[in-house]
């Protein structure tokens, strides 16, 4: 019984690589594809705020898992991917509609240009093994063939991939604004 107790107390320490998640739009549809280096019996969000009107997962609302042997459910205050079987399968999918509504304390989901463009809050697609453990910064790659994406001030045709804490990226059919020192995207429908 001892022997079991510590083996699971040093699976639950050891290191566990972040995940791979690529993120695509195609038109209106919009999917994030997480790739597990190793097995997990869940994945928490690093950022599982509740939205503001509602007090309720918006992230349970409006994504949708689109593989067998795994859920997304709201555990302990947390949005989490839960196995149904002894581990999350190594690849998960997920349908999204990107959320607009507005968080308690922390970043909206997503901003709607009036042009179709969207601004995409990154930090919200970071999972974590659930627990005490640090909040990982996952590898994200975003899709958008035939788009432009503006990320950090850089423009980018079709994909880029980021390695860095959450930030906002745009996607759609950008014309932004450049000098040598900005790059800036103004929304037409904004008061003058």
């Amino acid at each position: 019984m001892l022997t079991s107790l510590l083996a699971a107390a040093a699976l639950a320490t050891r290191p566990v690589p972040a995940p791979d998640v690529t993120v695509t739009r195609e038109g209106e549809t919009w999917l994030a594809t997480y790739e597990f280096q190793a097995p997990q019996k869940a994945w928490a969000f690093n950022r599982s705020a509740l939205d503001r009107a509602t007090n309720e997962s918006w992230r349970v609302g409006s994504w949708a898992v689109l593989d067998d042997g795994v859920e997304l459910r709201r555990v302990d205050g947390q949005d989490v991917l839960v196995a149904t079987g002894r581990a999350v399968p190594r690849t998960v999918r997920l349908r999204f509609t990107p959320h607009r509504g507005v968080l308690n304390a922390d970043y909206q989901p997503a901003l709607k240009f009036t042009d179709g463009t969207l601004a995409l809050f990154t930090g919200h697609f970071d999972l974590k093994p659930p627990g005490p453990r640090p909040a990982f910064i996952n590898n994200l790659t975003l899709r958008a063939p035939g788009e432009t994406i503006l990320v950090n001030g850089r423009l980018h045709e079709d994909e880029v991939t980021l390695t860095e804490q959450g930030t906002y990226a745009l996607i759609g059919d950008i014309e932004p604004i450049e000098t040598p020192h900005l790059v800036a995207i103004l929304d037409s429908a904004l008061p003058y």
